[in-house]
């Protein structure tokens, strides 16, 4: 990453990123229940059940997150997810996050326009299908070309960061 945004980075570790520990059965969250952020798996296995009482199998969590919705807009759990033996997972508050996000344009700027795609991503699935396991790697394989005619470039000689608009027209 860019050593100008380096107090970002350290802000988002020391600050947003919080752990909490399980025991074997604990229940994490239940459906219905007002999400309390973006959840990162560390150690341990974890069970997910929709709330009508299907089970779901977990993808590998050493890359997976659940609950992502939480950061760009309101969102109520669709399961309930319970640790399976000892467990250690990271939360991601919004409120934190965005607190760190504003403090360069740059996080700011791609944050807010990744919201804008993961909420149209959101909507764009059936909701009655919806879990708190949506993984779109395509949103981060397209990052910043939001196709909404914004253009953000880097000027290295005045350190400065621009949002332009750009006629795809031509």
């Amino acid at each position: 990453y860019d050593t100008e945004l380096k107090p970002v980075m350290v802000r988002l570790c020391s600050t947003v990123l919080r752990f909490r520990e399980f025991a074997s059965e604990d229940v994490i969250f239940l459906p219905r229940e007002e999400s309390e952020g973006m959840y990162f798996f560390k150690r341990g296995s974890y069970k997910y059940t929709l709330g009508v009482g299907t089970e779901l199998p977990l993808i590998d969590t050493s890359k997976a997150w659940l609950a992502e919705a939480s950061l760009w807009t309101t969102w109520v759990h669709r399961g309930q997810l319970q640790a399976s033996e000892p467990s250690t997972f990271g939360i991601v508050q919004q409120k934190e996050l965005a607190c760190v996000m504003r403090v360069h344009p740059t996080p700011w700027t791609y944050a807010r326009v990744y919201a804008e795609r993961f909420v149209t991503f959101l909507s764009s699935l059936n909701q009655r299908a919806l879990t708190d396991i949506v993984i779109n790697t395509q949103l981060f394989a397209e990052g910043l070309d939001a196709g909404d005619g914004l253009h953000y470039s880097y000027h290295d000689e005045k350190h400065v960061w621009h949002l332009q608009k750009v006629d795809h027209d031509d």
